[in-house]
């Protein structure tokens, strides 16, 4: 779970406030102990167990978010991390700090010239300009390159490393507007998760499950808002696309799976790579191939995996320009021929998912497994 929690109430009367949701705190003090408070009634009180990581300043660093004074002047956030952490410690609550929390994605820098890393246990990320390369002249892929210098960095400090917002804003976004949840915005989502898991992220929050859709356009996976009547639906129903989309590449990825090495023989397309691929093995042995093709044609697709156990069926899974835009697809696993090898056609603009899980449409996804003795 990411967790992030901002207060107002440690601002002070005076005019170094920016506004209710653009002000740095006054009082650091106050502001930590505000947060160490409320995570402890959670956790010892309310007994969550799911808050893993804690976030305490949503996208700093820029003129339009928090953690600012006047004249909209972004403040640096490591005195704010060590006074949360000396907060959490006088309680004894071990809840590890994740950030910067840094928006537009994976900087283009040496990760140890930020001088808050030390404060943190894991470093996040948020990205909403998510687009292909050959719409964005190859941002994905510089993503991916910058992501390998903060992973190594991760690594080599025993952190991990996540993508706790993403989505695309580049096909429109706001009040209402349908363009996060079209159908290039999820499958360009889907490419971002299949690629930046072969850099090494080591998880991935999409904006957001049951976003009422009428604030910064439509982000939700099951519909329960009525944007018309404003008021919540008397049943929810899938939202079209993301559900189908990002929903189904979630749908068969078990925790703690580990990425397993993958090549794809180059795919060029007016000079760009169109097909992209990451394989998953469960902690109990189970294997999920997941494949993108954003080039418009069909592609001829010939698979191979080596090192399988076992002679378990392969069942595959799609969403492709025939779902588009629909709320009563049904995804059905489909047999394929073959266990360690098949060909297949990738259908234009599709991703599609092979699986050792055989989940019928009506089963639900898979969440964790216990690994094998």
């Amino acid at each position: 779970m990411h967790f992030e929690v901002t207060t107002g109430g440690a601002l002070s009367s005076d005019r170094r406030h920016v506004g209710r949701v653009h002000s740095a705190a006054n009082d650091l003090e106050a502001f930590a102990n505000g947060i160490a408070t409320l995570v402890e009634h959670l956790v010892r009180k309310r007994g969550y167990t799911c808050i893993k990581w804690l976030s305490v300043i949503n996208e700093p660093g820029s003129n339009f978010s928090w953690w600012q004074t006047p004249p909209n002047r972004p403040e640096p956030i490591k005195p704010a991390l060590a006074a949360v952490r000396k907060a959490l410690d006088a309680r004894g609550l071990n809840i590890p700090l994740s950030g910067p929390d840094a928006m537009y994605g994976f900087p283009a820098t040496i990760p140890g010239m930020h001088n808050c890393l030390s404060l943190l246990d894991a470093y996040d990320f948020h990205d909403y300009a998510v687009d292909f390369d050959f719409r964005c002249k190859g941002r994905l892929a510089k993503q991916v390159s910058n992501a390998r210098l903060w992973i190594q960095q991760a690594r080599n400090e025993k952190k991990p490393v996540f993508v706790t917002e993403f989505g695309s804003m580049s096909y429109g976004w706001k009040p209402d507007k349908e363009g996060p949840n079209s159908p290039p915005a999820v499958l360009a989502a889907s490419e971002y998760i299949i690629r930046l898991a072969n850099a090494g992220v080591d998880g991935f929050n999409r904006w957001s499950f049951l976003n009422r859709g009428d604030l910064d356009g439509q982000w939700q996976f099951v519909d329960t808002w009525d944007r018309k009547e404003k008021k919540l639906l008397a049943e929810y129903a899938p939202h079209h696309n993301s559900y189908f989309g990002l929903g189904l590449l979630s749908r068969f990825t078990a925790k703690n799976s580990t990425v397993l090495a993958s090549t794809v023989s180059p795919v060029m397309v007016d000079g760009f790579q169109r097909v992209f691929c990451a394989g998953f093995r469960s902690p109990k042995g189970n294997i999920t191939i997941a494949i993108i093709n954003d080039a418009p044609t069909d592609m001829p697709l010939k698979l191979t995996v080596s090192g399988k156990s076992g002679n378990d069926p392969i069942w595959r899974y799609r969403y492709s320009k025939a779902e588009y835009n629909r709320i009563d697809v049904q995804v059905d696993p489909q047999p394929v021929a073959g266990t360690d090898a098949w060909a297949d056609t990738l259908p234009g603009g599709s991703l599609t998912v092979y699986s050792t899980y055989k989940l019928d449409h009506t089963m639900p996804g898979v969440i964790a497994e216990v690994e094998k003795k």
